[in-house]
């Protein structure tokens, strides 16, 4: 299989879709009581913190262009290893914040990939 950016944007869409359809505007207090849902929200972040890291690696000039780019790749790190001591308000602030702009960006640079793959 070819490895190109399209396969890391589209992990990352898939994250992000799942976070705001599933977990985006629930209350607080509703998230910080509901620990699988805690627990999918980090799994949902540690796949997009995984699949932008190995964009960065190997695509380096595409995710430079996406916002925080190594604050991704570092929230995975936290949450892989050290999930002992996630802070929940935390992940959920970026759930509501952070997760429609960073899906806004990956799909505008999925759409460029692909007008710029048509001959």
């Amino acid at each position: 299989m070819e490895i190109s950016p399209k396969l890391y944007l589209l992990e990352i869409q898939r994250a992000t879709n799942y976070l705001l359809r599933r977990i985006h505007g629930t209350p607080l207090q509703s998230y910080l009581a509901d620990e699988d849902l805690q627990f999918l929200a980090e799994l949902n972040f540690i796949r997009i913190g995984e699949a932008m890291r190995l964009l960065r690696q190997h695509f380096p000039e595409v995710s430079q262009t996406i916002e925080h780019e190594t604050k991704i790749i570092a929230f995975r790190n936290l949450l892989v290893h050290h999930y002992w001591n996630i802070d929940h308000r935390a992940v959920w602030a970026a759930i509501n914040e952070n997760v429609l702009p960073l899906k806004e960006a990956v799909e505008t640079i999925l759409i460029t990939l692909s007008t710029d793959s048509i001959p």
